[in-house]
């Protein structure tokens, strides 16, 4: 395998972006750029410079036909290039879909190799919340402790000094988990359970597939009821028309650049399978 050079990563995904678009129009799904990828569009007309992923969000009826079309047929296109990763489709051990470029292989830092797919799109899914805030909360925090233990055992591929200290305390836990049945696939589920257990309806909607927190994550459904199109990377995509709001709600000052250390991205290390095409 060919390693992809950094500067042909967001090239890449907006390829998984484009097929994902044209797929959702053409049967009638709603998809809403989101956090990195809704910034991006709003502050640079395109990519965030240093960002390496790509986030779309969808209302649960859309996310629910998405689920039932991939579960036919998983592929974007007719030349299997960008496939859908179902939850919980390991490799996927995420709780939500991931859409992945097949010709491409990334392997994340702090998670094991075997746990590799291709280059990304992650789908994630807003539901309703309940109308209490204290039990939205306690969803949430519930949510944080099964994404900590999934986290625990797949852990490995660790990079950086204190991952490395760290390692050997979470692998060990990681298998001690996995040793009684607690293995991704099993917290995964309790994590699309709690999605899929979220009310029909409702004056508030959160994301709930992989949440940040509660605080970020929950907003008056009302931002979702429409979208608009807005420039990314010279072609146009669909946000929720309340993208200020939810930008706001995301970020605080959304449009200030963020410090040079707090510049997340991914940093992984990505090859092409085999030779490349165009």
């Amino acid at each position: 395998m060919r390693p992809i050079p950094s500067e042909e990563i967001q090239p890449l995904l907006l390829g998984v972006l484009r097929a994902f678009a044209r797929y959702c129009n053409a049967h009638g799904l709603r998809y809403f750029l989101d956090y990195g990828t809704l910034l991006g569009a709003v502050r640079h007309k395109g990519f965030i410079p240093w960002d390496d992923d790509v986030d779309v969000s969808m209302l649960r009826d859309d996310y629910k036909q998405l689920l039932a079309l991939a579960h036919e047929s998983p592929y974007l296109d007719t030349e299997k290039k960008y496939r859908i990763l179902l939850p919980a489709e390991l490799p996927n051990f995420y709780p939500f879909v991931k859409v992945v470029d097949e010709s491409t292989l990334a392997y994340e830092k702090n998670i094991k190799r075997e746990y590799a797919l291709g280059i990304w799109l992650d789908v994630f899914c807003l539901v309703h919340c309940p109308d209490d805030a204290q039990a939205s909360a306690q969803l949430f925090s519930q949510h944080h402790r099964y994404k900590k233990m999934n986290e625990l055992v797949v852990c490995g591929n660790a990079v950086g000094s204190r991952q490395k200290i760290l390692y050997p305390f979470a692998s060990a836990a990681g298998a001690a988990l996995r040793l009684v049945g607690r293995d991704s696939e099993h917290w995964a589920q309790r994590m699309i359970g709690l999605v899929e257990g979220a009310p029909s309806t409702g004056d508030a909607v959160g994301q709930l597939s992989w949440p940040d927190c509660f605080e970020t994550d929950v907003f008056p459904s009302s931002w979702w009821d429409d979208v608009v199109e807005l420039e990314f990377e010279g072609e146009r995509f669909t946000v929720p028309r309340a993208y200020h709001e939810v930008l706001q709600k995301h970020y605080g000052d959304y449009m200030e650049l963020p410090p040079e250390k707090d510049r997340v991205r991914h940093d992984f290390e990505a090859y092409y399978r085999g030779e490349r095409t165009a």
